[in-house]
């Protein structure tokens, strides 16, 4: 059931106690809404959610992760802000969103120790150049970018450490990858760049062993 809790402009003031809440019909989630709400599980419909501040959901620099195990995206999403899933507990992330840019700010999906899967649906994507996003998800396996998507780049760091990564689907207008965006991707076999033209910075691909080929065009 759902635990009372302050709230003031959606920020928790009793975060330890809140276990659900119905943010249905909500587009906005300010700064650390629901910051170190450790045991937040049950958000209701959040389908209509157009932005997520910094920090909303995030654990912070703590050894502590979050129970948020899904979080189910809208079409109409345009950004998601610095760290606001670090720690979480999610297991995929799937945005399908043909309608609106997205921007995802750094670290926004960073340490989710147990994210499996990512799968980015979106017509047009851009990043905070700081990069990060996707970083330090130990047990990520497969990313997979929609192939027709206006999506130019991966920043720097973006997918560091992040060590079960085997597979990466990239978008056909893919222009740049950035600076150690695949660094310490240790079980990445192989990845086709369709655009033969695709800048690869410095140390994109360092350490990582496993890897057998990439393919352009």
């Amino acid at each position: 059931g759902f635990v009372a809790c302050e709230l003031n402009l959606f920020i928790c003031t009793h975060p330890d106690n809140l276990e659900a809440i119905d943010l249905t019909g909500v587009r906005t989630l300010e700064n650390e809404s629901f910051f170190g709400c450790v045991k937040l599980a049950n958000l209701g419909d959040t389908t209509s959610i157009e932005y997520i501040g910094y920090a909303v959901f995030s654990m912070g620099n703590t050894d502590r992760y979050g129970s948020l195990t899904k979080f189910e995206f809208g079409s109409k999403i345009n950004t998601i802000g610095t760290e606001a899933f670090n720690r979480q507990s999610l297991t995929e992330v799937v945005i399908d969103n043909q309608s609106t840019n997205l921007c995802i700010w750094e670290y926004a999906f960073s340490n989710c120790d147990i994210l499996e899967s990512v799968v980015l649906n979106v017509k047009d994507l851009t990043w905070d150049a700081d990069g990060y996003q996707f970083a330090y998800c130990d047990v990520l396996k497969s990313v997979e970018f929609q192939k027709s998507s206006e999506t130019t780049s991966i920043p720097q760091y973006f997918f560091d450490d992040c060590y079960k990564l085997e597979e990466v689907i990239l978008s056909n207008n893919m222009a740049t990858i950035g600076r150690n965006s695949f660094s310490n991707c240790r079980s990445l076999k192989g990845v086709d760049i369709p655009n033969s033209g695709t800048l690869i910075d410095v140390h994109a691909f360092e350490y990582t062993e496993a890897l057998d080929f990439v393919n352009f065009g």
